[in-house]
C-alpha cells in the first residue's frame, strides 16, 4: 500500500507544479468579465425601473386631468333646477309714526313796546322864548283852533304834554296829586291846588315852576324846560 501511495504522490506533484506556472492574470480574467456583466445588467435594470416609474407618474397625471372634467360634467348633469313656486305677497300693516312727547310751550309774554323816539317830543326851552311871547302865541293858537272842535289842544300847542316827553325827563318830575284848578280872567287870581296846597302863577312846587294856568291845563317848567299837564290829572310818576 505504501508503494502505491508514493506512486500516486509522484504523479500528482507535476500536475500541481504545472498549474502553478500559469499567469495569475489569465486565471482571474474570466472572473473579472463576469463581474462587469453583472454590473451592466444591474444598471440596465435600474434604468428600466426608473423610466417605468417616470412613465407611470405621467400616465397618472394625465388620468387625473381627464377625470376632473368628467367629474365636473357628471356633477353638472346631476344638478337640476328646482320647480318654481309662486310666493304670495305679504301686506304689512302701515307703521304709525311715533308721536313725539308733547312739550307744553311756555307762555309768550308780549310786552308793550316803548314809545318810539320819533313820537317823543322835547320840552319847550323858555330860555329862548320869553313868557310874554309864549302867552301871546298860546292865545293865538287857541283862537285859531277854537273853530275846530276835533283838533287836539295838546298837539296844537307849542308846549308838549308831560306824557309825550322822554323817560329821562319824566323821571325828574316827582309824583303829585292835582286837587284843584281855578281859572279866572285875571291872571293874578288864577290858582291850582297840588298835593292839597294852593299855588299861583310864578310860584314853585317840588322843583317845578308854575308858568301858566289855562282853562283846561297847567303849564309847568323844570330848569327852564316847559311842559303841560291836563287840569285835575294826577301825575303818578314814570311807570316801568
Amino acid at each position: 500500500m505504501s508503494s502505491l501511495l508514493k506512486a500516486l504522490k509522484q504523479q500528482q506533484s507535476p500536475l500541481v507544479n504545472r498549474g502553478s506556472d500559469l499567469d495569475p492574470s489569465l486565471v482571474d480574467a474570466p472572473e473579472r468579465g463576469g463581474r462587469a456583466t453583472v454590473w451592466l445588467v444591474a444598471l440596465g435594470l435600474v434604468i428600466i425601473m426608473l423610466l417605468a416609474f417616470i412613465g407611470w407618474q405621467l400616465l397618472a397625471a394625465d388620468d387625473k386631468d381627464n377625470k376632473q372634467p368628467s367629474q365636473s360634467n357628471s356633477a353638472l348633469s346631476d344638478y337640476q333646477l328646482g320647480e318654481s313656486y309662486e310666493v304670495s305677497s305679504v301686506s304689512w300693516p302701515a307703521q304709525q309714526p311715533e308721536e313725539s312727547p308733547r312739550v307744553d310751550a311756555e307762555p309768550i309774554v308780549v310786552r308793550p313796546e316803548p314809545e318810539s323816539r320819533n313820537n317823543q317830543r322835547e320840552p319847550l326851552d323858555l330860555n329862548q322864548v320869553s313868557p310874554e311871547l309864549l302867552a301871546k302865541f298860546e292865545q293865538a293858537v287857541q283862537q285859531s283852533s277854537a273853530g275846530n272842535a276835533n283838533q287836539d289842544d295838546n298837539r296844537s300847542s307849542v308846549v308838549p304834554p308831560l306824557a309825550e316827553l322822554s323817560d329821562s325827563f319824566k323821571q325828574q318830575v316827582a309824583p303829585f296829586s292835582y286837587d284843584g284848578h281855578m281859572y279866572l280872567s285875571d291872571p293874578e287870581q288864577r290858582w291850582v291846588e297840588l298835593n292839597q296846597q294852593r299855588y299861583y302863577v310864578g310860584e314853585r312846587f317840588n322843583g317845578l315852576r308854575i308858568e301858566q294856568i289855562e282853562p283846561q291845563r297847567l303849564v309847568l317848567s323844570r330848569d327852564g324846560q316847559a311842559f303841560s299837564i291836563d287840569a285835575l290829572s294826577d301825575w303818578n310818576g314814570l311807570k316801568e
